[in-house]
């Protein structure tokens, strides 16, 4: 994966093959991207559930580890954030809320620094 962003020159494929990869790796039935405006300073709010760096989700101030407890909710998000500004976030819709071991949470956190790093400033 690092190799193909490394020679991509369009991040939306990127992006899209990330998104691809989030299905697979954290058992979803979908998962779409929504992009900051350009010269925007980020996103709107977002009510749903998020998936932070840590590999906690996060709503509204209580924090729970996925790999414990699930996703809990039908919907989440995961932001991809390049240089300290949020570039966008996977909005991901879960399957079920089951517990998925942690490699499989690291490994989809790290799709997304990935996809983060080939969007330009």
């Amino acid at each position: 994966m690092a190799h193909e962003i490394a020679r991509s020159a369009d991040d939306d494929l990127v992006v899209l093959d990330v998104a691809r990869r989030l299905v697979e790796l954290l058992d979803l039935t979908d998962c779409a991207f929504e992009r900051a405006p350009p010269g925007s300073k980020g996103l709107p709010p977002s009510a749903r559930p998020r998936l932070d760096a840590t590999g906690d989700m996060v709503h509204e101030g209580t924090r729970w580890r996925p790999m414990q407890l699930g996703f809990l909710s039908d919907a989440f998000d995961i932001l991809v954030v390049r240089r300290g500004r949020t570039r966008g976030r996977f909005v991901c819709r879960s399957r079920r809320r089951q517990r998925l071991p942690e490699e499989r949470i690291l490994a989809a956190l790290a799709l997304c620094d990935l996809a983060a790093s080939s969007m330009g400033d």
